[in-house]
């Protein structure tokens, strides 16, 4: 019987996978997009239903549907197979416990608490009131798998023992501590409404838990704890209901953003299954990131003041920065999102509905704020102006220039000249931030095509002239030790090489010139790279005065440098012949 990973591939094809996550044109017998891991104008992620494969050119990613997933949802192999598995229709087998890794028993140990606190709610009365009174049904709180945890000190500590968990374990997903006086474990999460975190594929990583304290006897505790950051919870890069909002983010093209865990599952039960929550720390890059990938849209409903907004200043200007459309929702009398939808849905949807652009609302705030116009022009030139020189686009910046030329009465080009003078700090591109790439030569991209070619022509198996040349060639330049040493590390790249070269070459009818000229391009870096190292040599031997290994080293950059002149000679001469032929 097929591995559920062959049914799913089987039944779900890259094309199909990748278009639910991101726009795909036709190029040709492939597909082309604005990769959804970089920052890009131009097209340079691809899509190959032949290959059931893709690649991106611009920051060298690259695999097939499992990886794809991994990589736009954020989760390991196995979150990509539940979400492939649930979308194809597949049943997975029951995981070995014998034999699962640590991390797994993480995951079993997580699920054992949150069906531990759901119990716990259902037996206790007083907190499900709490819950329903606040606006909940009893179909979103279960669906949003919503607990409680006795005050006691270790009822999860026995339960977790008891269902045959190490403690060690138990206290590594975040769930129990140690005493620093006895050493004996107790539990993190006591007298609390708990919201477990789910990751993208809908899996519970971690909790956060609301005190619960009807006789108000726990005014010093926190009102809200949330897990440590943990193997399986990054607190930067999970966002609360993105597991339940993504499809609504790209249906409706906008992503609605709050604080907190019961405005957002208030949101949702409202109709507004397009909401996340940032749940207890500040928006990261990587949270930007993962709204970005399916809609530019970003709605930001906070206490939608000056000061509430201010706090959000860093993630406004790196959405703005990101090319995405930052709008502020605006409250009502300083309401939070629960308490709004609670007593006035209707003023909520309209909220939405009414949100403006980040820099609208800040310009209307302090106009509204500054009669005095020399005054607003100083908050507009310190509030403003900083927010429009993020912006990617000429046309957007100027936009706003004229609003707030406008706003304050004066030219445009008083506005231009004020924001010249900003200064703002280059964020770092994407790859910067989420990858550790190594930077490729010259020779390595010319090589990285040549092998591209080779593993290209050996699976199509119609040019073995062409093969067998180039192989022979190869192992000429290269020595037959490099040759092996390098096919042996190019073939873990071997699929996107391959549609590297078939996007560039298939169809070509010179395809024997353009692997002369690769090889010719090939001799020659790699002669240039000889000659640094020879170059350096020679600066070693000429600080310590070696004169013997100085001529040595001279006579070799002669005979390097010679060697070059005559390959550029040969090189001319073969472009001249191919001009006259055509």
């Amino acid at each position: 019987m097929p591995s559920p990973v062959e049914q799913i591939k089987d039944r779900l094809g890259i094309a199909e996978v990748v278009g639910a996550y991101i726009k795909l044109e036709k190029a040709g017998a492939n597909l082309k997009a604005c990769c959804p891991f970089h920052n890009e104008k131009t097209p340079s992620f691809f899509v190959s239903p032949s290959r059931q494969s893709y690649h991106c050119f611009g920051c060298d990613r690259g695999g097939d549907i499992f990886s794809f997933v991994q990589e736009i949802e954020g989760v390991d192999f196995r979150g990509a197979l539940k979400i492939l598995a649930d979308r194809a229709g597949v049943t997975l087998d029951p995981i070995d416990t014998q034999q699962e890794s640590e991390k797994a028993t993480l995951f079993r140990i997580i699920e054992s608490a949150t069906e531990f606190f759901v119990n716990c709610l259902k037996q206790n009365k007083m907190a499900m009131s709490y819950l329903v009174d606040r606006g909940l049904n009893v179909k979103t709180i279960s669906e949003f798998r919503l607990g409680y945890v006795p005050l006691e000190w270790d009822n999860l500590v026995k339960h977790l023992s008891a269902s045959g968990f190490d403690q060690s374990l138990s206290a590594k997903a975040g769930l129990i501590l140690p005493s620093p006086k006895t050493g004996r474990f107790y539990d993190r999460f006591r007298g609390r409404i708990i919201f477990p975190i789910f990751d993208s594929a809908g899996r519970p990583v971690a909790f956060s838990g609301r005190l619960f304290d009807p006789n108000n006897n726990r005014t010093k505790e926190a009102k809200y704890i949330n897990s440590p950051q943990t193997p399986l919870y990054d607190k930067s890069s999970i966002l609360y209901g993105f597991d339940r909002a993504k499809t609504d983010i790209r249906k409706k093209d906008a992503a609605i953003l709050v604080e907190g865990q019961m405005d957002l599952v208030l949101s949702h039960q409202a109709g507004f299954a397009n909401t996340v929550a940032v749940s207890g720390t500040a928006l990261t890059y990587h949270h930007l990131n993962l709204i970005k990938r399916l809609s530019d849209k970003l709605i930001m409903a906070f206490d939608s003041d000056l000061a509430g907004l201010a706090a959000s200043q860093r993630a406004v200007d790196e959405a703005l920065s990101l090319g995405m459309e930052v709008r502020a929702a605006e409250l009502p009398d300083g309401q939070d999102p629960a308490d709004l939808i609670l007593k006035q849905p209707e003023n909520w949807a309209r909220a939405i509905d009414d949100s403006v652009h980040i820099i609208n609302f800040y310009l209307n705030a302090l106009k509204s704020k500054y009669s005095d116009r020399r005054l607003l022009t100083t908050e507009i030139r310190k509030e403003v102006l900083p927010y429009i020189s993020k912006l990617l686009h000429k046309t957007d910046q100027a936009h706003f220039v004229m609003a707030v030329a406008e706003a304050v009465g004066i030219t445009d080009e008083a506005v231009w000249e004020d924001l010249k003078n900003i200064n703002q700090p280059q964020l770092d591109t994407i790859e910067d931030k989420t990858t550790d790439n190594q930077i490729k030569t010259r020779q390595m991209m010319i090589e990285d095509r040549l092998w591209g070619i080779l593993f290209w022509l050996d699976e199509k198996s119609t040019q073995p002239d062409s093969l067998t040349k180039l192989i022979a060639s190869l192992k000429d330049i290269l020595s037959n030790d490099e040759f092996d040493q390098q096919q042996k590390t190019k073939q873990s790249d071997r699929q996107n090489l391959i549609l590297s070269a078939e996007l560039a070459y298939d169809g070509s009818t010179s395809l024997d010139q353009e692997i002369d000229d690769l090889l010719m391009a090939l001799k020659e870096e790699k002669l240039k790279n000889h000659l640094k190292q020879v170059i350096l040599e020679l600066r070693q031997a000429e600080s310590k005065g070696h004169n013997e290994m100085i001529d040595k080293c001279l006579k070799k950059c002669q005979d390097i440098s010679q060697e070059i002149n005559r390959l550029k000679q040969a090189n001319n001469a073969q472009e001249k012949n191919n001009q006259q032929k055509n």
